[in-house]
């Protein structure tokens, strides 16, 4: 399957923490469709802006709301993900992606409740939270799912050509990255559990085969994939972006010291970085190798060594930038 516009658009954004930078973009998204909806599609953005904040009265017909991404509440260190102004509403959203609300995030909502303007400047106030999961917070004034978007989007009736495609592509990517916690079943799921499977168990061997050391299952509720002995290694699937298979390194798990980061690229492409997620703090490295069609359409054996030689490359990577000095 092709990637949706929003997901090819993701690869190109920046960032460390992998939710952060997931959460942050989603948002620049969604507050780019409101706008541009608002602009070409007024009646429809209203509607949905009504699902999003749960009162369709908060904004009137012949008002345009101003919605911004990050703006910060002045005086505060609050940044809320999305504030929205109209005449006499002012709305902040805090948007999730796939994180829970645990204590922090609910005091954190506590204080964007508190820095809501009274009620001498607008008739209207509210704090949303705009998630994939069933929340039992009772913070916020309205929970909105992000089931509950991708339903809107399919029943508005958008006369914008460009929109219309922009909103196919976007329900879409919400599909991609699993914000849409409950889906039909179709007819492929028995075949694609089993391909799931075979995977599964293909990964391993290559695993074994490459870094010479035996693994066992690592499972994550996001993850499944295996470790070696030493536990620096990992190779595996994330649910969330299952079109990927992925070679993680972690240094604190190994006696390797990375010198030079400019040698871990492979075909000029840096592998994600994430510093003080590793063991003891230290860096944790993946690379992604994507299975598209082309690995779909070979034999097993040719399939084997086509992952085999990529975690090679991974692994010689790694011995390479353990091994020469910076410049």
């Amino acid at each position: 399957m092709n990637d949706s516009l929003f997901a090819t658009l993701y690869k190109y954004s920046t960032g460390q923490d992998k939710n952060e930078k997931k959460e942050n973009y989603l948002t620049q998204c969604f507050v780019f469709i409101l706008n541009r909806m608002l602009r070409h599609d007024k009646p429809a953005a209203l509607e949905l802006l009504g699902v999003l904040c749960g009162d369709d009265s908060l904004f009137s017909d012949d008002e345009s709301p101003s919605i911004e991404p990050h703006k910060r509440i002045p005086g505060t260190r609050y940044t809320p993900d999305i504030t929205i102004k109209g005449h006499n509403a002012k709305v902040f959203i805090e948007v999730k992606w796939n994180k829970r609300v645990d204590d922090a995030e609910e005091e954190k909502l506590r204080e964007y409740k508190r820095r809501l303007p009274n009620r001498t400047k607008v008739q209207h106030r509210k704090l949303v939270l705009l998630t994939k999961f069933h929340e039992a917070t009772s913070v916020p004034h309205n929970k909105t799912r992000w089931t509950d978007i991708e339903r809107k989007l399919d029943s508005l009736d958008v006369w914008c050509e460009v929109n219309k495609y922009i909103l196919n592509e976007f329900k879409k990517y919400l599909k991609e990255e699993g914000m849409l916690q409950f889906e039909k079943v179709d007819d492929v799921y028995s075949d694609g559990l089993r391909a799931f499977f075979n995977m599964w168990k293909m990964a391993k061997l290559v695993t074994e085969t490459a870094l010479g050391q035996d693994c066992k299952e690592y499972i994550l509720p996001e993850f499944v994939g295996w470790q070696t002995k030493d536990k620096a290694f990992l190779t595996g699937i994330y649910f969330e972006d299952p079109d990927k298979l992925w070679f993680e390194f972690d240094t604190g798990r190994s006696r390797k010291r990375i010198k030079d980061e400019r040698a871990l690229n492979i075909d000029g492409v840096k592998p994600e970085a994430y510093p003080n997620r590793g063991y003891r703090g230290k860096t944790w490295y993946s690379w992604p190798r994507q299975l598209d069609n082309y690995f779909f359409s070979l034999e097993k054996e040719q399939q084997f060594e086509e992952i085999h030689k990529f975690f090679e490359r991974c692994r010689d990577a790694i011995n390479k930038a353990s091994s020469i000095a910076k410049k």
